[in-house]
């Protein structure tokens, strides 16, 4: 089932629907009477002026319309009050292609107490796991948040990770950590009746807007070196020595990137480089920037790697992926280029964290990152897919997250 064709989801006492136009209204009149608890954990309350609650619904509603998001926010309103209660939905977290979905909340204080959060997340994880088909859902809160965290375990959650500065405490403005907890199976919720319509949409065009850091001018993604390597920022020349790359890799790669499959055109990693060129001449206003992995003197492609930004709040908090050609593994190079990738987020990115997810039974990277001396925070259950055999497994998170604490 299609999640952007969905209309709205029931409870017996709620209805949860896609975001509309005009539901500015009943989320400012929410959010205005409620500041003192949402400004205690929601970074982005900190502006609770009308026009940011319009902005935040315009671009809402053209995301699920363009069928091209893996946001999806929803209201959520009293049957009996007919008004707007609450905000939820599926956050940025969520991943599509592996068949997860983070779920996300807050409600009007005058609606607290009475178990409609619980009754919110119950049937966002049921609608998950049963219409979508979903592998895992997940619940991602700050670690003193008691009450969120008292949700979580009421709809049956287990807890997955404890992930060190993975936020920022909105009263302190120091790095916070957050647990993570994940459902895998729908006996594990406690029971309640909910049913839910879809409706097809029309498509339009969307453009992902990026909030850019307050008073930073543009920057580019810099070049950096390495003993053995070189690590450059993407130009559309390397695109004929890029696709032979992964072509020569397409047997490793194919498992753990969607996008690398038979299909892939030179006109796909063209494409690829052209987007990853414009992050790199302005890497604040992008949340996706990747280098390619040259040799020392530059003559071979050898891989790539990629800096996802998952927070740029000042510091930063970002997640490293990368690839190498098949025949440079075993040579100690993705070990020299994520310990570079890593200095580079604290010292020029200021970062807060830099964290790895890794499938468990991808020993290679794990062994990698134990030597970098990244912490594992926990096993991340049903998080990842082998986009060959299509087979289920988990996921092994690890952070680091000072400088001091990198084995190179």
């Amino acid at each position: 089932m299609n999640i952007y064709s969905l209309q709205q989801i029931e409870t017996p006492r709620l209805s949860i629907r896609p975001i509309q136009m005009g539901d500015e209204i009943g989320l400012s009149k929410a959010i205005n009477s409620s500041l003192p608890t949402l400004q205690r954990w929601m970074p982005w309350s900190k502006d609770p002026s009308f026009k940011t609650t319009q902005a935040f619904v315009q671009q809402s509603v053209n995301a699920w319309q363009a069928e091209q998001s893996q946001e999806f926010p929803m209201v959520v309103i009293h049957k009996a009050d007919n008004k707007i209660i609450a905000a939820s939905g599926y956050n940025e977290k969520s991943d599509l292609k592996k068949s997860y979905y983070e779920v996300g909340y807050w409600i009007d204080t005058h609606y607290q107490g009475q178990g409609f959060v619980t009754e919110i997340a119950n049937a966002l994880t049921r609608y998950a796991l049963i219409a979508l088909n979903a592998n895992r859902v997940q619940i991602c809160t700050q670690e003193e948040n008691e009450k969120s965290i008292a949700v979580a375990y009421r709809c049956g959650y287990q807890l997955d990770a404890i992930m060190q500065n993975y936020c920022i405490d909105c009263l302190s403005g120091l790095a916070a950590n957050s647990l993570l907890f994940s459902c895998c199976d729908i006996t594990q919720l406690p029971s309640l009746d909910i049913t839910w319509q879809h409706k097809e949409r029309p498509k339009i065009p969307y453009v992902k807007a990026i909030t850019p850091l307050d008073n930073q001018p543009p920057k580019a993604l810099p070049r950096l070196s390495t003993q053995n390597l070189k690590l450059l920022p993407p130009h559309i020349t390397n695109a004929n020595k890029l696709y032979a790359a992964v072509i020569g890799s397409l047997t490793e790669l194919s498992p753990w990137f969607s996008w690398a499959s038979a299909d892939l055109t030179l006109p796909n990693i063209e494409q690829h480089l052209h987007e990853g060129a414009q992050a790199a001449r302005d890497i604040y206003s992008h949340d996706h920037l990747f280098y390619i992995v040259w040799d020392h003197n530059g003559d071979s492609i050898l891989g790539e790697v990629w800096l996802k930004i998952l927070d740029w709040s000042y510091p930063a908090s970002i997640m490293i992926n990368y690839w190498f050609d098949t025949q440079h593994i075993g040579k100690g190079l993705a070990t020299e280029t994520i310990a570079e990738l890593v200095k580079y987020s604290f010292s020029e990115l200021k970062a807060r964290r830099v964290q790895l997810q890794i499938a468990t039974n991808n020993t290679h990277s794990i062994q990698l990152a134990n030597r970098l001396g990244f912490s594992h925070e926990g096993t991340l259950a049903k998080h990842t897919k082998n986009f060959v055999t299509q087979e289920i497994s988990s996921s092994e998170m690890f952070s680091i997250t000072t400088l001091r604490n990198l084995k190179a």
